[in-house]
């Protein structure tokens, strides 16, 4: 490659490149619902919020620039996702955007957070909905509209309380509305769409961000904005990427800062703080897209504020173990970022950067594809980092490595006409003729030698002109013998392609007949397990219908056995009333017997009691005397033992 001076800039072609850059539309402001939602919604949901996205909902108090984000589209080389200026490069990187939004914290130990692919049904359930009555999903889109109407006002928790898995419990309700007022806000600020409808998409992405803490949103939001450039840069009319934070972005790169930088991890709100910073700007920067692209044309690396004094990391994710540049995953797609383009921004030393071809990264993606997901994930996996020590002194300027500059302006610009072009000529020849015309009149005040010498430049210039053409066709002649070179063997590359592929179609026509027969030889076999299967399904019926009736007949016998068991209970119930009335009965009569005893032990001791009085009177008595008074006691003495006898029950 040609070296050139490091202090020469672009071609002058460059300038043509932005007179005409392609027309299109920014999301500009705030949908209205969006933020009554969000203005309606308790502090501590916005807190929990705030632990997924950090500051980035206040981007919703902001419109972009319109202007600004036009006049930038056309600096953009998608070639390598960098803005290239007239003698510096300049792209947003993860770890500004993690300084602006707060989730930069510990970069380098998270994952990236991948796409997947979510039916109506799983974001209805994601979302905690009932399936409604109605179609509310088109190609995998939903509308603002339909959330807000569920999750945004209030009357949602009781317009749709049968439409809604909360239990009718407004906490679960609260909760459930933090979550969708997150898949509204990315799917209209952040990853915004023509139609202005929500990519379904996206609750399985704010599933994985609730659930997994490690994982990190920050390089699909970049992702999507190298896209949406790109896609601007080649003709798209509307930009579908963050526009907010990327006007951010540029315009901090712009603002003369007081402060030292000391790449602190401060994790201050520098969103809501942006527009006081900018005062120093109003009334310096442009207005409208002509002002913007002339300005951007003459800016220069000595006007840029390399690192902004909040600065937020210590360490900085270079490059990786296993390719010199990342590869994020996004919304829509995969994008190469390579920050050695850019260590100016982020503190180091601006050095040669290693060229390795990163268009063959860049994969548009519909739904999902784990394989260059996992290509994406190994290559963020070995990131090497670079730490504050490392950092050049000069944190404003930047310092720049000379072989940068010669690299830098080796370069091909964005877009160049061919040199000694057809139209150079014409452009040439019209001016030429111009002179002519004013030689012409000072010809007529006496001054013929200046038309003479002007003719004879005229005629030289037609002259070089007829050459230029015969040189230009001659050149256009190769090119088609080229081309057509290469069309043959484009063809016969093809030809080979196709005995390739009709090789391979008959290989699979002959599995396919294979597998036909093998199919035929599997259905036969499941034909006939399944007859036997009938058979044994019949001898089961059978078995079936045997062991009912001998049930029947044991049941019938049971209830037989039953009723005497019965009878038999009643029977031996009737016996043991009948014991209980003996058992009274006999009772009855004991206590009787007993009552009896005693007053028959009564008796006996009265009677005892008389005998040893009697006894007593007549002890020193004669026996005569005794006798007589014996012969009148013993009559008595039969009554009362017959009194004792009947006492005691004796008949």
């Amino acid at each position: 490659m040609k070296s050139m001076r490091c202090d020469k800039r672009p071609r002058d072609e460059a300038v043509e490149m932005v007179n005409d850059p392609p027309k299109f539309m920014i999301t500009d402001k705030t949908p209205p619902l969006l933020m009554a939602w969000w203005n309606d919604m308790h502090e501590f949901r916005r807190t929990e919020i705030f632990k997924h996205l950090g500051f980035l909902t206040d981007i919703m108090r902001f419109s972009p620039d319109r202007d600004l984000i036009e006049a930038l589209i056309p600096f953009w080389d998608s070639t390598s996702n960098v803005f290239r200026f007239s003698n510096f490069e300049l792209t947003p990187t993860l770890e500004e955007l993690g300084g602006f939004t707060g989730l930069g914290k510990d970069l380098r130990s998270k994952t990236l957070i991948a796409p997947r692919n979510v039916s109506g049904n799983k974001f209805l359930e994601q979302m905690h909905i009932i399936y409604p009555h109605k179609e509310c999903f088109d190609n995998g889109l939903v509308s603002l509209e339909f959330l807000y109407s569920r999750y945004g006002k209030k009357e949602g928790f009781s317009d749709y309380g049968k439409q809604l898995k909360n239990g009718q419990h407004l906490p679960t309700w609260e909760k459930h509305r933090q979550e969708a007022f997150m898949v509204a806000f990315l799917g209209t600020m952040v990853f915004p769409r023509r139609d202005k409808k929500i990519s379904i998409r996206l609750s399985g992405i704010v599933a994985v961000m609730m659930k997994k803490k490690k994982s990190t949103i920050l390089p699909m939001m970049l992702a999507d904005i190298y896209r949406a450039l790109t896609k601007c840069r080649e003709g798209e009319d509307f930009f579908e990427g963050c526009s907010i934070l990327l006007q951010m972005w540029f315009l901090e790169h712009l603002y003369r800062h007081r402060f030292a930088t000391d790449f602190k991890s401060e994790w201050t709100n520098y969103i809501l703080s942006h527009p006081d910073r900018m005062k120093e700007l109003v009334g310096k920067l442009p207005k409208g897209v002509k002002a913007w692209r002339h300005y951007l044309l003459k800016l220069t690396a000595f006007d840029i504020t390399w690192n902004y004094h909040w600065f937020p990391a210590s360490e900085v994710i270079v490059m990786s173990s296993y390719r010199p540049f990342f590869v994020l995953t996004g919304l829509r797609g995969f994008q190469p970022y390579i920050p050695l383009r850019v260590l100016r921004q982020l503190g180091q030393k601006q050095i040669l950067p290693r060229a390795e071809d990163t268009q063959s990264f860049v994969w548009e993606v519909l739904s999902e594809d784990r394989d260059r997901e996992s290509e994406a994930q190994k290559i963020w996996g070995g990131s090497r980092t670079l730490s504050s020590k490392a950092m050049v002194d000069d944190r404003v300027e930047g310092e720049v490595d000379p072989s940068y500059l010669h690299w830098f302006f080796d370069q091909a610009p964005l877009k160049v006409m061919p040199e000694g072009s057809a139209r150079e000529l014409r452009d040439r020849e019209e001016e030429i003729e111009v002179k002519i015309k004013q030689a012409r009149l000072k010809v007529e005040r006496n001054y013929r030698s200046t038309l003479d010498i002007l003719s004879n430049d005229l005629k030289n210039a037609r002259e070089e002109l007829a050459q230029r053409d015969a040189i230009f066709k001659e050149r256009v002649t190769l090119i088609q013998k080229r081309a057509e070179k290469e069309h043959q063997s484009t063809i016969r590359t093809l030809h080979e392609d196709l005995g390739i592929v009709t090789g391979a179609m008959e290989q699979q026509e002959e599995e396919y007949k294979k597998e036909k027969t093998l199919l035929m030889h599997t259905q036969a076999r499941l034909q006939n397990q399944l007859k036997a299967s009938m058979g044994r399904e019949t001898d089961i019926a059978k078995r079936f219908t045997s062991y009912q009736t001998e049930v029947a007949i044991e049941r019938n016998q049971w209830m037989g056995e039953r009723e005497e068991l019965h009878n038999q209970i009643e029977e031996l119930q009737a016996h043991e009333e009948e014991l209980t009335h003996r058992v009274d009965t006999t009772q009855e009569w004991l206590q009787n017997c007993h009552e009896n005893m005693e007053e028959a032990k009564g008796q006996v001791l009265q009677l005892t009691e008389s005998l040893i009085d009697v006894y007593g009177g007549y002890l020193h008595r004669s026996d005569e005397s005794l006798g007589r008074h014996a012969r009148a006691l013993a009559p008595h003495l039969p009554k009362a033992l017959y009194k004792v006898y009947s006492s005691l029950g004796g008949n």
